[in-house]
C-alpha cells in the first residue's frame, strides 16, 4: 500500500491518494494501529479538502471517532 502512495504522490493524484489513505487508515484501525490510523487519514482528510473529495464527509467522520478514540486512551 505505501508504494501505491507513493506512486500516486508521484503522479499528483490527490483525489486517489486520499481514497488509498482512507483505505490505509480503515485497515490500520482495524488492527488496533490507531496512532498508525490517525496520521494517514490526516492526510487523507488534508488531500481530500483540497479536492472536494466526494468522500469527505465519510473521512471527516472517521477522523471525528478515531480522535475520540485517542482521548479515551488518555
Amino acid at each position: 500500500m505505501t508504494q501505491a502512495l507513493g506512486i500516486l504522490r508521484a503522479i499528483g493524484d490527490r483525489g486517489s491518494e486520499a481514497t488509498a489513505c482512507f483505505n490505509l487508515a480503515v485497515m490500520l484501525m482495524r488492527i488496533a494501529r490507531v496512532d498508525d490510523a490517525l496520521i494517514h487519514l490526516r492526510r487523507a482528510v488534508k488531500l481530500a479538502e483540497q479536492g472536494m473529495h466526494p468522500e469527505i464527509g465519510r473521512m471527516r467522520a472517521f477522523l471525528s471517532q478515531l480522535q475520540q478514540v485517542m482521548k479515551e486512551r488518555r
